[in-house]
Order: C-alpha cells, then sequence, then structure tokens
C-alpha cells in the first residue's frame, strides 16, 4: 500500500508521478526524489525511460554523479548512447554550482519520451 492510497486515498497516475520527479529534479531534493521512486514501485508502475531520465537528472542535479553514471549506464538503452554523452557533458557543467536552477541548454524535441523537460528554462538562483 503507497503513501498516497493509505494516507490520501488516491493511486497517483504515472504522469503525476513524472511530473513529481522533474520537480525533485529541478529544485535539487534527492530525499524527495527518492521517495517519488520508491512510489513508481509501490503503485506498480514499472519504471520507463523516461522514468531512469529524470531520476539521471535527479542524482545530478543533487551532485551523486556515481549513481548517475550508474543508473545511466545500466538503465538507458545503448542505443541513446550519443545522446547520453551529450547529456552527460552538458549537465555535469550545468549543475557545478549549487546557488544556480538546473539548466537544460538544449532541445530534445525529437525524443518524444523526453519532452515535458523541455519546457525548463536556463536560469539563476
Amino acid at each position: 500500500m503507497t503513501y498516497w492510497s493509505h494516507v490520501v486515498g488516491l493511486v497517483p497516475s504515472r504522469q503525476c508521478l513524472n511530473y513529481l520527479l522533474s520537480v525533485c529534479a529541478a529544485s535539487r531534493d534527492l530525499n524527495k526524489a527518492n521517495l517519488v521512486w520508491k512510489e513508481y514501485a509501490l503503485a506498480g508502475y514499472p519504471y520507463g525511460e523516461d522514468c531512469y531520465w529524470r531520476m539521471y537528472h535527479a542524482l545530478l542535479a543533487s551532485g551523486e554523479h556515481k549513481s548517475a553514471d550508474s543508473l545511466l549506464v545500466n538503465k538507458i538503452p545503448s542505443s541513446y548512447s550519443g545522446l547520453c554523452s551529450d547529456l552527460k557533458h552538458r549537465y555535469r557543467h550545468s549543475y557545478v554550482k549549487k546557488n544556480d536552477v538546473p539548466v537544460f541548454e538544449f532541445e530534445l524535441d525529437s525524443y518524444s519520451w523526453f519532452a515535458p523537460l523541455n519546457s525548463m528554462k536556463t536560469r539563476k538562483a
């Protein structure tokens, strides 16, 4: 039984959990991202590529580069290797300073499963 179904009486949709994970990445809150990550399993949703990408961003944003690398190598399909190396390079530099808001420097429109993150823009805190 999930927290949501037990306390609130709801089962969050997969889309809701995807959004919450994106928000956790944007706010660099790894603890909350881990809670949302657990909710996927508790709600019975399988982890998809979009979930792994969002968790990858949350890990990079919080400075957990080794965990992010592990997730990238083990869970992201090798067919995305070009995108992976580009993301790794760009996001490593984007999340270097703690006072910066997460930076998404390029559009990923050609990757339809990644489109929801395109709305996040570059800015300083």
